[in-house]
């Protein structure tokens, strides 16, 4: 992920209405003295994430849903780090259209852990992308396959082989009597 990707995911956090930013420096920071800068508080919180040992118990808190939103949203947009519409990657989650609601709050717990972010898009939609100062480290444990987990596979054809018909006409040649068989001679 490039310096846009990063610039674009700090100016998100700032202007975040939920206050994740906030959330996750009283989290992982500790108490958070007011007044404060947001800008100060987006460094340190990038620097918290970039640690290999923050690195390492974010992956480990990571289930299996976690690791198919985070594939989807790493690798399902127009380009990398471009990240997908929020109802879409919600439905792209969901196995079923019940269960989209689920996967939209697995996205805003995700959103919470600082893991994707939530940013405007080229038309003024929110869009969900993974958070550069962990997509290294994500991208090393989530392949794109990992986004197509949720995919039912689809049940083979029951098609007749053609191979067993013609193996199946070569046995009965082969073991009935022949039928124009002539007399013997003397």
């Amino acid at each position: 992920m490039g310096s846009d990707d990063l610039n674009r995911w700090r100016d998100a956090l700032i202007v975040d209405r939920e206050d994740a930013l906030i959330g996750a420096a009283k989290c992982w920071l500790g108490p958070v003295r007011t007044p404060f800068n947001k800008h100060e508080l987006v460094a340190q919180v990038e620097a918290f994430l970039r640690k290999p040992a923050t690195g390492d118990a974010i992956v480990g808190l990571l289930d299996k849903t976690d690791r198919q939103i985070i594939a989807l949203a790493m690798y399902s947009g127009v380009g990398p780090g471009d990240g997908l519409p929020t109802a879409e990657l919600a439905r792209l989650a969901a196995d079923e259209t019940a269960f989209e609601g689920s996967a939209l709050e697995r996205i805003r717990n995700l959103k919470e852990r600082l893991v994707l972010y939530a940013y405007k898009g080229p038309r003024g939609h929110e869009h969900v992308a993974v958070a550069p100062p962990l997509a290294e480290r994500l991208a090393g444990i989530v392949s794109p396959s990992d986004a197509l987990s949720a995919a039912k596979a689809a049940a083979e054809p029951d098609a007749p082989d053609p191979f067993a018909a013609f193996c199946a006409v070569l046995s009965a040649c082969v073991h009935a009597k022949p039928a124009f068989k002539g007399k013997k001679e003397p």
